[in-house]
């Protein structure tokens, strides 16, 4: 074959080739229109692309007929078209079909469970608006049962990817969790004969109220020993049977970690040892 009949065929394939090509074409055509006002004529187009397979035609074409754009307003036509985008693991779609059946519109009853389901596929898939309002749902605990910990996995995700609303609410519950959190004076207000349950080192003071939060926990202590090891301790316990019972009784995941039952005189003794030891360290420097 000549190069000039290579070069026809190659325009020919391009031009009369795969349904992908023209579906990516009428794409762009139908985001051209509808830049230029041209609902009716952009419809058109996504509805060929759509047709085709396109993905984000389906989605487009969606949001026409749920704002009847360039179409008659149809909300059912829109959720089906939601729907068929969302099934492609297409989040933008499975977003806005969770918006539709969490209110319900038109036709459309209120369908939470099922919203639910969508926004947690499209938080998966890095939906950044939805990782925040699973978050906040979570946080709220108004329309799933309220769990501190799992909200502000989501939140924190939500604000990685850049969310401005979500490090304002970490900020929330990072307050309210703080409000439980004692510090050294607990400890050390304890009488000496009580036990209490040591759940975590760390030497970074964030993390271990990070723990704590993420646990759970709804009172807690973090002491500071003389290595810099901060200390998570919880509990308060008359005897060393009571502090065996309740330490059998910890969910796994803090079982894993090794919790062991402490004194508080012991706790008390070692801190006041410590503290003495600077005391005379700095007496000495002077």
């Amino acid at each position: 074959m000549s190069p000039g009949l290579r070069l026809s065929a190659l325009v020919c394939l391009m031009v009369f080739g795969s349904s992908v090509a023209i579906a990516a074409s009428d794409f762009d055509k139908g985001l051209e229109s509808y830049a230029d006002g041209m609902y009716a004529e952009a419809a058109q187009h996504w509805q060929n692309a759509a047709d085709d397979e396109d993905v984000r035609a389906t989605f487009n074409l969606a949001i026409l007929y749920e704002h009847g754009n360039g179409v008659a307003q149809d909300i059912a036509r829109a959720v089906a078209l939601y729907r068929r985008a969302a099934k492609q693991n297409f989040p933008d779609a499975q977003f806005s079909l969770a918006n539709i059946l969490m209110q319900g519109a038109g036709t459309i009853p209120r369908r939470v469970d099922e919203a639910l389901m969508w926004y947690l596929q499209a938080a998966d898939g890095g939906h950044v608006q939805s990782q925040f309002l699973v978050g906040s749902m979570l946080y709220k605990g108004e329309v799933v049962p309220q769990d501190k910990a799992s909200a502000t996995s989501w939140l924190e995700l939500a604000s990685h990817n850049g969310h401005f609303e979500a490090q304002s609410l970490l900020h929330v519950i990072e307050s309210e969790a703080d409000a439980g959190i004692y510090d050294v004076n607990w400890v050390l207000e304890r009488e000496p004969g009580e036990y209490t349950v040591e759940l975590f080192q760390s030497p970074d003071l964030a993390r271990a109220k990070k723990f704590i939060r993420i646990v759970g926990l709804q009172t807690a202590a973090i002491y500071e020993s003389a290595d810099d090891i901060h200390h998570v301790v919880s509990g308060v316990f008359d005897s060393l049977d009571a502090a065996k019972a309740a330490l059998s009784q910890l969910p796994e995941p803090l079982r894993i970690r090794l919790p062991k039952i402490r004194q508080f005189g012991q706790i008390i003794a070692s801190l006041q040892s410590d503290a003495g030891n600077l005391s005379a360290a700095n007496g000495a420097g002077q």
